[in-house]
């Protein structure tokens, strides 16, 4: 009997081991997994985090990025320097036909606008920012003030190209209407001249006599100078701008639809 309660406790005692080891096991297992699982969460919330942190640095570098490309770079400068030069250049050529006549020279403003158009709105496809217009005007200002205008077609251009870069600035500069518009404002700056002509005939002629003008061109001036051809003169500057304006639209769709304008 006494072997038999041996063998017995022996059985429990093995049988309660095994039973142990399972347990401590399966409480290994269960733990390990729970703190794996934990532990993963852990790596997977930090690498998450700066995964949000490398993109919220990255966003804000793009910021910085984007709010530095709002002002004029040196390549955008020599951008409009270069468009400058040939609207200068198409503006004379426009206008060559009719400043040496001074029955015809009311009219200059109006050819000039004619040629304009499309440099004008390929300078705004290419320098969506703002300034380009008013450095544009603030150009044409000064070379006809040094090559002997009246101050108020250099003064025209400056305050008319001011307005036409916060009329494009309304559309972002990406709009053809508004910057189409903004050309035609800024044709209406070559007007400046002769709206002063109409308004003080005097004051003009002794300025322009002063510049080296002619009193025999002067007088002509003032002796076919008449109320309908300063309305003719600016119907015809809004006319021809718009055509101009209008004609750049088509030639430059290529270019419009790289420079993302669309509308």
């Amino acid at each position: 009997c006494s072997w038999l309660l041996l063998e017995t406790i022996r059985l429990l005692y093995a049988t309660i081991s095994q039973i142990k080891e399972r347990a401590v096991a399966f409480a290994r297992g269960f733990l390990y997994d729970k703190l794996w699982l934990a532990s993963s969460n852990r790596i997977v919330s930090k690498s998450s985090r700066k995964v949000n942190l490398s993109a919220d640095r990255k966003g804000e570098i793009i910021m910085n990025q984007s709010s530095v490309k709002k002002g004029l770079t040196a390549k955008d400068l020599v951008t409009v320097g270069i468009f400058s030069a040939l609207f200068l250049v198409f503006a004379l050529v426009g206008g060559i036909f009719f400043a040496p006549n001074p029955v015809l020279t009311f009219y200059m403003p109006v050819g000039s606008a004619l040629l304009c158009g499309p440099v004008y709105l390929l300078m705004m496809a290419k320098v969506q920012k703002r300034w380009a217009a008013t450095i544009l005007g603030t150009v044409l200002c000064i070379i006809w003030f040094v090559t002997g205008m009246h101050w108020a077609m250099s003064l025209g251009y400056l305050i008319m190209g001011i307005i036409a870069d916060l009329v494009a600035g309304a559309g972002q500069y990406q709009s053809k209407k508004i910057n189409s518009l903004s050309y035609i404002l800024l044709s209406l700056g070559g007007t400046a001249s002769y709206l002063v002509f109409f308004a003080d005939p005097d004051g003009w002629a002794k300025t322009m006599l002063g510049n080296g003008t002619e009193q025999s061109y002067i007088d002509t001036m003032r002796s076919t100078g008449t109320t309908w051809i300063l309305v003719i003169m600016l119907v015809g500057t809004i006319l021809a701008a718009a055509l101009s304006a209008f004609i750049g639209c088509k030639m430059l769709r290529k270019q419009f639809e790289k420079a993302g304008i669309t509308k």
